[in-house]
């Protein structure tokens, strides 16, 4: 495994125990070790994906600010790949830094103009930023298939999109379901705080107000080394005052 290997390793762990401010800050010291192993244009392509995890984390600046680097770059690397994985990467961090409709009309050109550079080859990314676009706007019912058929295709990629599933599947009341995904999430990563905040959910829909607070305090023991602008953080501490409430 090279360094730059490693310390992507590294910043998923973070990522998945809620410390975002250290994965982001990895990402940044990793791009210095990917350069020493891998053309420019390489280099640049991992900046443009990485944007959506600034945004996921509600740090927008840094995001876009790789984005621009990226995008800087088109007169040095004008070709239909990297202009093709440029407007999915610009579409995945307009995902999740708007999370509405209004970044649905951008998925639909991203995906056409993919298609005359590349083919359909990229259609299953297309269809998950649908999906995720989907469930942040509370279109849930229309979330659920897109998601679903992305995770079975692709069961180890990313953990956010399962609890992204589950979090669609119980805003639609399939609670059995959402808890199953939590539950089986934690298993293989007992304190990833995506999965601890959807079962406290599960527990308070269920009015099981002590096993919801406690899933929700291990949820934000990790989240307090997170940004504070952290969505589901922001999420997390509203829940508690739900759940303080009832007890």
């Amino acid at each position: 495994m090279t360094k730059y290997e490693l310390s992507r390793e590294l910043s998923t762990l973070y990522f998945e125990t809620g410390q975002d401010l250290m994965a982001l800050e990895i990402f940044q010291n990793s791009y210095q070790l990917l350069a020493t192993i891998a053309p420019e244009n390489s280099v640049l392509i991992t900046k443009m994906f990485d944007s959506w995890g600034f945004a996921r984390s509600g740090e927008y600046q840094g995001g876009e600010a790789l984005l621009k680097e990226a995008k800087d770059a088109l007169e040095r690397f004008d070709n239909d790949i990297y202009r093709a994985n440029l407007l999915i990467a610009e579409s995945m961090f307009e995902v999740f830094k708007d999370g509405s409709n209004d970044s649905l009309p951008m998925i639909n050109e991203a995906q056409e103009k993919v298609r005359k550079f590349i083919g359909s080859g990229n259609d299953h990314t297309i269809q998950m930023m649908r999906g995720i676009a989907y469930h942040l706007s509370g279109r849930h019912e229309q979330a659920i298939p897109l998601l679903r058929e992305y995770t079975a295709s692709f069961p180890y990629e990313n953990l956010t999109l399962w609890t992204t599933l589950a979090d669609s599947l119980l805003a639609t009341k399939q609670t059995t379901d959402a808890r199953d995904i939590y539950e089986q999430v934690l298993k293989e990563y007992p304190m990833y705080p995506d999965a601890q905040l959807g079962l406290a959910k599960v527990y308070y829909a269920t009015g099981n107000y002590e096993l919801a607070k406690s899933a929700l305090e291990k949820a934000l023991i990790a989240w307090n080394k997170a940004y504070e602008r952290h969505p589901n953080k922001t999420e997390a501490l509203a829940l508690s005052e739900q759940i303080s409430a009832q007890l």
